[in-house]
C-alpha cells in the first residue's frame, strides 16, 4: 500500500480513537463540573484539539503529495482554528455571548484574505469584490446557522460526518486534493467519535456557541475544496442543513408567534416535538444523507453545476416534509409539491403584509 494511503487510513483511525477515548473519559467526569459553569457537559475542547492536531500533522506529512490548483498555506488553517477558538470562547460568557455573530463575521472577513487572490467562487459571473463579499456572507451564515443543527441528539454529528465524508469521496475520484480528503476523513473520524456519545440519549452535548465554532471549521474545509472546483458537490452534501435553515428562517420572517424560534421551525425538530424519537429521526436522515453523498459524488462528472443540485434539493424537501408529517399517510410527490408551493405562497403573503404594516 502506498504511504499516502496509509496516512489517509491512519488519520481516520487515530482521530476516531483519540476522540472516542477522550470523550469517554470526559463523559465520566462531567459530574466534576459545576452545573452552572461555562464548560459543563460541553465537549468542544476535545473535538477542537483533535481536529487541530490532526489537520496540522496531515499538512506537514502530506507536503510531498500536494496536488492543488492553488498551493495551500498553513496560515490559512491556523487562522481558521484560531477564529473557531475565539468564537467558542466568546460564547462561553454571558457578557460576550451577544457578540458571537460579530465575532463570526469578523473571523470570516479575516480568513477570506487568506484565500487565493484570483479565486472566484462564482467563476467570473460576479466582480471580484462582490464574489468575495458573497463568500464572507456564506461563510458567516453557515457558521452562525450551524447551531440550528443542534436541536436533537445526534443530528449535528451526523451532518458533520456527511460533510466530511463527501469531500473525502470526491478526493478519491480526483475531484479534490488528497490533503483535503485526509482533512475530511479526520473530521469524519472525530464526528463519529462524538456521535457515539451524542446519540440519543446523549451523554455529552455541544452548546450553541460550540456548534457555531465547529460550523466555522466545516465551512473552512468546504471553502478550501470549493477553491479546487468542488463547490457544487459541497452544495449537495450539505443540502439537508441548508434546506432546513432556509425553511425555518422563512417561517420566522412571517412573524407569526408560533414561528419566532428558528430551530423549532426545522422539520426534524417538529418531528421530534410531535413524538418521533431522536434516534429514529437520525436513522431516517442518515438514509437521505447517504443518497446525497452518492449524488454529490456523481456531481464530479456532471456536465453542469446545477442539474444534480436541483434534483437533490427537490428530494431533500420531499424527505423533510415526509419526516415532519411522519404520522400522516404517505402522499405522492405531486401532492407534496402542491402543499409546499401553497405554504410558500402563504408565507410570502404574510411577509408582505408585515412589511406593509411597518411602512
Amino acid at each position: 500500500m502506498e504511504i499516502k494511503y496509509l496516512i489517509t487510513f491512519a488519520s481516520f483511525i487515530l482521530t476516531f480513537s483519540a476522540g472516542f477515548f477522550w470523550l469517554s473519559a470526559y463523559s465520566k467526569h462531567i459530574s466534576d463540573f459545576e452545573p452552572s459553569s461555562a464548560t459543563a457537559k460541553d465537549s468542544f475542547l476535545p473535538l477542537f484539539v483533535i481536529l487541530f492536531v490532526s489537520f496540522s500533522a496531515l499538512f506537514f506529512t502530506n507536503k510531498q503529495f500536494f496536488d492543488f490548483i492553488y498551493h495551500p498555506q498553513y496560515w490559512s488553517l491556523l487562522a481558521a482554528f484560531l477564529a473557531a477558538g475565539l468564537i467558542y470562547l466568546g460564547s462561553l460568557f454571558k457578557k460576550s455571548e451577544k457578540y458571537t455573530p460579530l465575532i463570526i463575521l469578523t473571523a470570516a472577513i479575516g480568513c477570506s484574505f487568506l484565500l487565493p487572490k484570483d479565486f472566484l467562487l462564482f467563476e467570473g459571473n460576479l466582480p471580484l469584490i462582490l464574489d468575495r463579499t458573497c463568500i464572507i456572507l456564506l461563510w458567516f451564515l453557515f457558521s452562525f446557522s450551524y447551531k440550528y443543527m443542534n436541536g436533537i441528539d445526534g443530528i449535528l454529528s451526523l451532518q458533520t460526518a456527511t460533510s466530511g465524508a463527501g469531500i473525502f469521496f470526491i478526493s478519491l475520484l480526483g475531484g479534490a486534493p488528497l490533503l483535503l480528503g485526509n482533512y475530511a476523513l479526520a473530521l469524519v473520524g472525530t464526528a463519529l467519535a462524538f456521535m457515539a456519545f451524542s446519540w440519543y440519549p446523549a451523554r455529552i452535548v455541544l452548546k450553541q456557541g460550540a456548534a457555531s465554532a465547529l460550523g466555522f471549521i466545516v465551512a473552512w474545509l468546504i471553502i478550501q475544496s470549493s477553491v479546487e472546483k468542488a463547490a457544487s458537490c459541497n452544495l449537495i452534501f450539505n443540502l439537508f442543513f441548508i434546506s432546513e435553515v432556509i425553511w425555518a428562517a422563512a417561517l420566522k420572517l412571517t412573524r407569526r408567534p408560533q414561528y419566532k424560534n428558528i430551530m423549532s421551525n426545522t422539520h426534524y425538530y417538529q418531528a421530534n416535538v410531535s413524538g418521533l424519537a431522536p434516534n429514529l429521526i437520525c436513522n431516517a436522515t442518515a438514509k437521505l444523507q447517504a443518497l446525497l453523498l452518492i449524488l454529490g459524488t456523481f456531481q464530479v462528472y456532471a456536465p453542469n453545476a446545477y442539474s444534480l443540485p436541483a434534483i437533490s434539493f427537490v428530494l431533500t424537501l420531499w424527505f423533510s416534509n415526509k419526516i415532519k408529517n411522519w404520522q400522516e399517510e404517505t402522499v405522492s410527490l405531486k401532492e407534496i409539491n402542491t402543499n409546499f408551493i401553497r405554504d410558500i405562497k402563504e408565507n410570502v403573503s404574510d411577509i408582505k403584509q408585515h412589511l406593509n404594516q411597518d411602512k
